[in-house]
């Protein structure tokens, strides 16, 4: 039990979430338009041994990214390996390996990641060589791995997240959404709502 335990957070701490967030944790009473017997079906990780993804559509502050790392620790907990990224930090450190020659190698460390966690794709726009790199990525994982992807944007946006190349966007989007489980969050963010409620109980 012990070993055990510390293989867990292990695979807590090498997942390098930006922040600790559980599925207990998540208010379903705020979430708009989310099924919480689904998110619990998703946090089982059969999604996973199908090699599917998982797309967290919605407004800011709407649950997405905490939904992503809970998922995300309930897969570390079932022993698997988990990697999280802004999606924008991944592209940089793609981009920066390319020019280094180290491409490889961390493009065969991305291929051992069982759950790879993609946060806030759209938020900062890629030029065509960042879009690239990370279509060769998505590449790669469809259907040998899984992947979690959290965006603010439609996907009829994504092209111009992705330099504007309509045609790699189009490619990228029919590999991810493929065998994907989309979930879209609605509503005003979590966090505007809780500041009102506590100005009105003031």
């Amino acid at each position: 039990a012990s070993r055990n335990a510390s293989s867990v957070l292990l695979r807590v701490a090498a997942a390098r979430f930006a922040e600790m967030k559980s599925i207990d944790e998540f208010d379903f009473k705020l979430a708009e338009g989310l099924e919480q017997p689904a998110i619990l079906e998703l946090a089982k990780g059969g999604f996973i041994d199908r090699r599917e993804n998982v797309v967290l559509v919605g407004p800011v502050g709407t649950g997405k990214t905490h939904l992503a790392i809970a998922l995300g620790i309930e897969a570390a907990r079932q022993r698997r390996h988990v990697a999280f990224f802004r999606a924008a930090d991944l592209v940089r450190q793609l981009v920066e390996a390319k020019g280094q020659r180290e491409l490889g190698r961390i493009e065969r460390k991305l291929a051992r990641v069982n759950l790879l966690i993609l946060d806030e794709l759209g938020f900062v726009p890629f030029d065509r060589q960042g879009g690239e790199l990370l279509f060769n990525l998505f590449s790669a994982r469809h259907q040998r791995r899984s992947t979690v992807v959290t965006t603010n944007l439609a996907f009829s946006e994504w092209p111009a997240a992705f330099g504007g190349d309509e045609k790699l966007t189009v490619a990228l989007l029919d590999r991810l959404s493929e065998t994907a489980t989309i979930i879209t969050t609605k509503g005003k963010s979590f966090r505007m709502r809780r500041r009102a409620n506590q100005g009105k109980a003031a």
